[in-house]
């Protein structure tokens, strides 16, 4: 019987090896995957980052070509407002000042952007009015619960 125990041992040895190899492999990818989602997820929390400190770099406003009279009067005027993130912008909102000839503002008015999808420009008309020469605009805050603004 001794030949036998001896023969069985060496097999069983084996199995034992090839059973703990394939336990540390798994152990091994398991870890790396971890590690790997977690260097990701840095990654991406790094980029938001970026965006969030530089907002106003990644979204921005800009008017069109409007027309108007000397004695007053503005019309055809839209602002349009771009998204150069891959986060959706819950809300952007633009102030325009509307100037007289002289320079003086004759009023402001408040335009909000809702929803504005990843890469992507959304232009607003604007009413047309009877008094003021030229405009003013910029933007006065961008809300993001993508971003956490």
């Amino acid at each position: 019987m001794q030949p036998t125990n001896q023969n069985q041992n060496p097999l069983l040895k084996k199995l034992l090896i090839i059973t703990t190899i394939v336990v540390l492999a798994l152990v091994g990818y398991y870890v790396y995957t971890q590690i790997e989602r977690q260097n990701q997820t840095t990654q991406v929390e790094d980029v938001k980052t970026k965006i969030k400190n530089n907002i106003t770099s990644y979204v921005t406003a800009e008017r069109n070509e409007y027309t108007y009279n000397k004695l007053g009067g503005i019309y055809n005027l839209k602002i349009s407002v771009t998204n150069n993130t891959d986060y959706v912008i819950d809300n952007v909102k633009v102030n325009i000042v509307y100037l007289k000839a002289n320079g003086d503002t004759w009023d402001t008015k408040t335009v909000d952007f809702n929803m504005i999808d990843p890469q992507t420009k959304v232009t607003l008309p604007i009413e047309d009015t009877d008094r003021g020469t030229s405009i003013n605009y910029e933007i006065v805050s961008i809300k993001s619960t993508a971003l956490g603004l």
